[in-house]
């Protein structure tokens, strides 16, 4: 489960921990306490428990959030450490980061399939915030080790493709302040993704029902497409035909452009033999937001 961002739990902490003065204040705001025999008892006891059970229940969230718990990853001086028995162990693992509208982003791909040291970890990739590198949610990922992350330019959301250069799985998610990091939409795609705003973003869409174009699996139909997180709309901008397909391997932020690749043969028979696929620089522009 993703972690919650909340740094209001110390203070609500406190004011559970004033467990004295709640209960006094519980018991004389009852219009039908009776200051009397084992009614008493019985009804500050109820207090209590359900005070001890919301502390508890604060702390554990704050622990989350404020400090990793056992098994879990920090980052420190641009280094890993992995908390074992409240003990920190340095590994040689790389941080990943980014610097946003919101600021800096760091993030930790935890595949313990890929390490010996990360071993009974559970695979995924731990978020953090800030030059502190305050950690900011958990997102459970099977293949963790083979994941891109791109942020929005306003780090509200997010892409993470997982897979190959040629094959992956895409999947966009929303972060919230204070909630938890959601996926939104998830797509079959190729190369890598580029936020051209803070809610659209371009991407290599592989069209799955035509499967392979030739004997070579990862032979697939690509088309250029851009995604419009606000509306969940779906836009083409390039799209593959029987003889022809594209791919978009950059964006000209100044331009406002993007560089792409045309794939194209003379008979569709011809896919396969590279000797008679003709490969073409072309320049593809961004549709209009709205």
């Amino acid at each position: 489960m993703p972690l919650p961002i909340d740094s209001l739990c110390e203070t609500w902490v406190k004011r559970q921990i004033g467990g004295t003065k709640i209960i006094k204040k519980a018991v004389s705001a009852h219009a039908d306490f009776q200051d009397t025999g084992d009614d008493r008892i019985l009804y500050v006891g109820e207090i209590m428990m359900k005070v001890l059970f919301t502390t508890l229940l604060a702390c554990a969230l704050c622990t989350g959030v404020a400090w990793a718990a056992e098994g879990d990853y920090v980052i420190k001086d641009g280094n890993v450490y992995r908390m074992d028995g409240g003990k920190e162990k340095r590994m040689e693992e790389d941080v990943h980061s980014i610097l946003t509208e919101k600021g800096a982003y760091s993030w930790i791909l935890v595949d313990p399939k890929l390490s010996e040291e990360m071993k009974g970890s559970e695979a995924g990739i731990y978020l953090f915030k800030g030059q502190e590198n305050t950690p900011a949610g958990f997102i459970p990922m099977a293949d963790a080790g083979i994941c891109q992350l791109e942020f929005s330019p306003s780090a509200e959301k997010l892409t993470i493709g997982c897979g190959s250069e040629a094959k992956q799985n895409l999947g966009m998610y929303v972060i919230e302040e204070g909630k938890n990091i959601t996926k939104k939409a998830s797509f079959k795609s190729a190369g890598h993704v580029w936020w051209v705003d803070p809610h659209r973003f371009v991407f290599n869409i592989i069209d799955e029902s035509k499967g392979a174009r030739s004997k070579d699996e990862d032979d697939v139909w690509n088309s250029v497409v851009l995604y419009d997180s606000v509306e969940e709309e779906l836009i083409i901008i390039k799209k593959a035909t029987e003889t022809e397909d594209y791919f978009c391997n950059g964006y000209n932020e100044e331009k406002g452009t993007l560089d792409a690749i045309e794939r194209s043969v003379k008979n569709t028979k011809d896919w396969g033999d590279e000797k008679k696929i003709k490969i073409t620089d072309i320049t593809l522009s961004i549709p209009a937001a709205g």
